[in-house]
């Protein structure tokens, strides 16, 4: 074996985020995502949870109680007003907007993020200690799975910031579009590893000053 092949890591939305009540009761995807081998020693991702994660009400995103014909209270989910229906149509959704550049970048630094979070963990446990009551030949297997899974994680968090710097059309999408303002008081503020996405990208471009402002 030489690969972890595929794996699959939990994501939560976060706990500040008013619409995360909601966002858990439509829900029908699996609350995570999916890494998997590809070509060339590279990797892939896959998840239709994530898209409803890095998605608020300020971008588009609304609930709305409805009654049923047979009294009960349902909650139903919108997308700038229009039925959402299944939440596996968000990605459909958000790539036919003009801002797809900005959301794919959430996703993909929330992913950044979590995958740290995994090596992290891996870091912390190290390499325990075999207990007699533990056999040879498992104990191996179980080892090698471990180095196989960091690797696959490492790879993929390579492969995640190669995604983020293509996003070459995202200078004229925060300028054109307010997006990220001198006081970061656009919604994608709530999520951390963006901002520091953003930062990191607008900086290559533009010089950056104390009081949170981009000057050319």
């Amino acid at each position: 074996m030489s690969s972890a092949r595929v794996m699959f890591l939990d994501l939560d939305i976060p706990g500040d985020d008013p619409l995360r009540p909601a966002k858990f009761a439509v829900n029908v995807a699996a609350p995570g995502f999916r890494i998997f081998d590809k070509d060339s020693n590279k990797t892939g991702w896959e998840s239709d949870f994530v898209w409803l994660i890095v998605v608020n009400e300020e971008d588009g995103l609304s609930f709305k109680f409805q009654q049923t014909n047979e009294g009960d209270q349902e909650i139903m989910s919108f997308w700038k007003d229009k039925e959402l229906g299944d939440t596996f149509n968000m990605r459909a959704l958000l790539e036919s907007e003009e801002l797809w550049d900005v959301y794919q970048l959430r996703a993909v630094c929330l992913l950044q993020d979590r995958v740290q979070r995994q090596i992290q963990a891996l870091d912390e446990t190290g390499d325990p200690e075999r207990e007699t009551t533990v056999r040879e030949m498992p104990w191996q297997l179980a080892e090698r799975l471990r180095k196989l899974e960091r690797d696959m994680l490492e790879r993929c968090l390579i492969d995640l910031e190669d995604q983020v710097s293509p996003c070459q059309t995202l200078f004229a999408l925060v300028l054109s579009t307010k997006i990220f303002s001198a006081t970061f008081e656009h919604p994608i503020r709530k999520y951390h590893t963006d901002l520091k996405c953003l930062q990191s990208i607008l900086l290559i471009r533009f010089s950056y000053t104390e009081d949170s402002t981009y000057s050319v």
